[in-house]
């Protein structure tokens, strides 16, 4: 067998094996859901948005209302929760969001949405995400957001349906905006800014956030090795 056939076939072979290895990884990738609410209870919402792994994804619930009558001008969510419920060390704070109203949708999360009373900005920080990629989605009906990391920024996307469709159906550029292969490096946080839409206030109902998978280290290497013999035999078979 001529060494470009077994460069080939030992190419194949890793590849086949780092897909194997993404596949598996990605079935377990960390997905973390977050509805804000303005009601005492949460509502049962569960399962997809615009992405999700089951039915039943769990939604961590954050509501404006303090227990005590009044409302929350910065609050926070510690330990989220995957949708497969499992704790993570990940946390959420939000800063300017003390009012709550409805868009009449029948989806839970997207109809409710939490808003400031002065017209200014919302500011949800994430905290303690593993360095490595993220997509994340912002689901507001009238959205002017904007994504960054440090000084880093993502660009301003905008959002805006109304009415709100029953079901939704769930698409870019009206419910939800999509910040694709977020990097977020060791110790640093992803931040979120609303400002104000086109009705004059800044309004978020929840987000996602999903880890992105690596190529398969194994991949890169195994062809690297594969390569390196096939130099070896090329230059013996010269001499």
């Amino acid at each position: 067998m001529k060494t470009p056939v077994l460069f080939n076939i030992a190419c194949r072979s890793v590849l086949f094996f780092g897909i194997i290895v993404n596949a598996a990884s990605g079935a377990t990738l960390n997905l973390i859901d977050v509805d804000f609410d303005g009601t005492p209870t949460p509502p049962p919402h569960m399962g997809f948005a615009a992405t999700g792994h089951t039915a039943s994804d769990y939604w961590n619930w954050y509501t404006r209302n303090d227990g005590l009558g009044g409302f929350l001008t910065f609050g926070f969510l510690s330990n989220l929760q995957t949708v497969e419920g499992v704790a993570t060390t990940v946390g959420m704070t939000i800063a300017n969001a003390p009012g709550a109203f409805g868009i009449g949708s029948s989806d839970p999360m997207y109809n409710s949405y939490v808003y400031p009373f002065d017209g200014g900005n919302v500011t949800i920080t994430v905290t303690n995400l593993a360095a490595g990629r993220y997509d994340f989605y912002a689901y507001t009906h009238d959205g002017n957001s904007e994504l960054t990391v440090g000084a880093v920024s993502y660009g301003i996307k905008h959002t805006f349906e109304y009415p709100s469709s029953n079901p939704p159906v769930w698409t870019e550029g009206l419910q939800y905006s999509l910040f694709s292969n977020v990097l977020v490096g060791p110790g640093q946080d992803l931040v979120l800014t609303e400002r104000p839409g086109t009705g004059g206030y800044a309004v978020i109902s929840g987000f996602q956030i999903q880890a992105v998978p690596e190529p398969a280290s194994g991949v890169l290497l195994g062809c690297g090795l594969a390569a390196g013999l096939f130099r070896n035999r090329k230059r013996r078979a010269a001499r």
